[in-house]
């Protein structure tokens, strides 16, 4: 074994010590100070910090804290990939009507993912969020409403849907999504359709939390 491969070997395991105190907490621990969104917005380098932050606010009972946890658990970024654990704290936020929690709660049932696959289940978790105006959830809905899964097909609806989630998307991919989903039912649709969805579309008022 040569000097350079034997202090490789040596720098690796003392990395893998250091790990293995650190999942001992015989290291000093991540400080926890501080506010989760914050945190989330740089989990990509720092992500044990991101989780210690949001699981210090979440077990105070701050929803979009609660949220972000999930988010996390779900997606395996800085904690290892846990569905039972990302519904559990999506649903403590989906209780205080956190729009992307309930949100995320459909996409859970859409995708069986935590949870058994059931387009009815999440259709009613995606129509909790749409009501309080989580885009994702309104072009998801959308969706269902033009494919007719867990709920009967309505073009009219696929549309409202895809409007209000073109008008109330923060990035302009999502909503360019939106427009391109709109314009596809658009298709199928007649005219008097249109104006139908198009008015219902005005209508629309948010729910209250």
């Amino acid at each position: 074994m040569t000097k350079r491969t034997m202090l490789a070997g040596v720098a690796a395991a003392g990395l893998l010590a250091a790990g293995v105190a650190w999942k001992m907490g015989l290291l000093d621990r991540v400080s926890d100070a501080g506010n989760c969104a914050d945190a989330v917005a740089l989990i990509g380098t720092d992500p044990e910090r991101a989780v210690v932050v949001c699981r210090r606010q979440a077990g105070e009972g701050d929803a979009i804290a609660e949220t972000d946890l999930g988010k996390m658990y779900a997606e395996g970024r800085g904690v290892a990939q846990d569905f039972s654990k990302a519904k559990r704290w999506f649903q403590m936020a989906a209780d205080q009507n956190q729009p992307d929690a309930l949100y995320n709660l459909g996409l859970m049932y859409a995708n069986g993912e935590g949870a058994t696959q059931d387009y009815a289940e999440a259709i009613k978790w995606y129509r909790l969020a749409a009501d309080r105006g989580q885009s994702d959830a309104q072009n998801s809905l959308g969706l269902r409403y033009k494919r007719g899964e867990g709920i009967g097909q309505d073009y009219v609806q696929a549309y409202k849907w895809f409007a209000l989630s073109a008008a109330s998307a923060s990035r302009a991919a999502d909503r360019a999504r939106a427009l391109a989903n709109r314009d596809a039912v658009a298709l199928l649709m007649a005219p008097a359709q249109i104006v139908e969805a198009q008015k219902l579309t005005r209508g629309w008022k948010p729910a209250t939390p």
